[in-house]
C-alpha cells in the first residue's frame, strides 16, 4: 500500500504558486503547516488558497501558523473567531484542524499536530516574538501537555507543526543567525523516535530542506514538498520526498 502526500506551508499571499503546485501533484492526502495569511490584511488571498486546495477533493489536515491570528491551537480549544469566518469555513469543509487528538489516516498511521510558534532568537537576544507562545518555556509546556498526549495509540505518527525542533538545520537561518526551533519538540522526537515517521514544519522560510534528528526526518518544505510513503513489513516508510520549489 502506498500513499502520496503534499505538504504546504507559509503560503501567505502565494496563491498563484499554490495553484501551480496543486496542478503538478496528485496527492492522496494534503497537509498545511500554517500561515495561510500574514494577518488580517490579505483575506482575499486566504479565500483563494482555500478554494485551490478544496479542488483536490482530498482530506486536508492543517494547523495555524503564527500569522493566522485567532486560530491558534492552545489548551485544547483550537477554534476562535476570525474575520470572514475563516475558522468556521475551514471546519465546515474538508479541512481537518489538528491539535487535540491524533487522526488515523489509514490503519496504524496517525497524524498529530500543533500550531503557533515560540519566539525566535539570535544568540540570547529575542529577535521575533512568539504567537501565541510568548516564551520558549511556554512552548515547551504546550508541547508536553498538548502534543505529547496525542501520541498514545499504538502505531506510527506524522507530526505536523508550524515551528521546528531545536537542533535541526530546518529551524535555522544561517545568513542572520536566527534560531526558531523548540527544545520541547526536539525532546519529543528523541523520546518517541521509533514511532514518529516524520516531522513536517514551516515557519523558518530560509530553512527549507531535510534534516535527520535522532533518526527522525525533519522536513521544512519551503514552501511545498511532495512525497510517498509505503507500507513494508507492517511498517510505514518514506520512499520519496521531493521539494517542489527552490524559492519561497
Amino acid at each position: 500500500m502506498e500513499l502520496n502526500f503534499l505538504v504546504v506551508t507559509d503560503s501567505h499571499e502565494g496563491y498563484e504558486e499554490l495553484e501551480t503546485i496543486v496542478e503538478k501533484s496528485k496527492p492522496d492526502i494534503v497537509l498545511h503547516a500554517g500561515d495561510f495569511s500574514r494577518g488580517y490584511d490579505n483575506l482575499p488571498s486566504v479565500w483563494r488558497q482555500l478554494e485551490i486546495l478544496e479542488q483536490l477533493d482530498k482530506p486536508i489536515y492543517w494547523i495555524p501558523g503564527n500569522h493566522d491570528h485567532n486560530c491558534f491551537i492552545l489548551h485544547m480549544n483550537p477554534l476562535r473567531e476570525f474575520p470572514g469566518n475563516f475558522c468556521e469555513y475551514l471546519s465546515s469543509k474538508k479541512f481537518i484542524l489538528l491539535g487535540d487528538v491524533a487522526h488515523e489516516i489509514v490503519p496504524g498511521l496517525f497524524i498529530a499536530g500543533l500550531g503557533g510558534a515560540p519566539p525566535s532568537f539570535v544568540g540570547d537576544e529575542e529577535r521575533y516574538y512568539g504567537k501565541p507562545y510568548q516564551t520558549r518555556t511556554i512552548c515547551n509546556w504546550v508541547v508536553r501537555r498538548v502534543l505529547h498526549p496525542q501520541l498514545h495509540m499504538p502505531g506510527q505518527y506524522i507530526l505536523l507543526t508550524h515551528f521546528g525542533p531545536l537542533g535541526s538545520n530546518t529551524s535555522k537561518c544561517f545568513d542572520d543567525g536566527i534560531e526558531s526551533g523548540n527544545q520541547g519538540l526536539a525532546d519529543l522526537l528523541n523520546e518517541l523516535h521509533d514511532t514518529i515517521l516524520v516531522n513536517f514544519h514551516g515557519h523558518q522560510h530560509c530553512g527549507k530542506g531535510i534534516f535527520d534528528l535522532e533518526g527522525v526526518p525533519v522536513v521544512n518544505p519551503g514552501p511545498s514538498v511532495f512525497g510517498k510513503i509505503k507500507l513494508n513489513n507492517n511498517r510505514w516508510e518514506i520512499v520519496e520526498i521531493k521539494l517542489l520549489q527552490n524559492e519561497h
